[in-house]
């Protein structure tokens, strides 16, 4: 689930530092699919092995020291198109649940 979370903001957000990635993760609502930094950093690496992410170094517009960003290649934007059903229909599942009290 966490590799779906990763794309699905990338994709939604443009290129980003795993930190600032993680940040994203923390403020949205709920906060429920927020990995640990470790978690997320092997989940990036992974993702980036599969050749769903591609890296890069850069320096924020701001200054400061160098980062690794990760971005969505165009592979994992079509393994992101053929999951969002199926995430869609997850959350429909949990959302029943919650509502009827299971």
């Amino acid at each position: 689930m966490y590799g779906y979370v990763i794309l699905s903001r990338l994709d939604r957000e443009g290129p980003l530092h795993g930190y600032a990635l993680l940040q994203l993760l923390q403020r949205a609502p709920g906060g429920a699919l927020v990995p640990s930094e470790g978690t997320l950093y092997e989940a990036l690496k992974t993702l980036e092995r599969l050749g769903l992410l591609e890296s890069f170094w850069g320096v924020e517009k701001g200054g400061g020291r160098p980062r690794r960003y990760y971005m969505i290649t165009e592979e994992g934007r079509r393994v992101l198109g053929e999951l969002r059903p199926l995430a869609r229909e997850i959350a429909r599942i949990l959302l029943e649940e919650s509502v009827e009290g299971g």
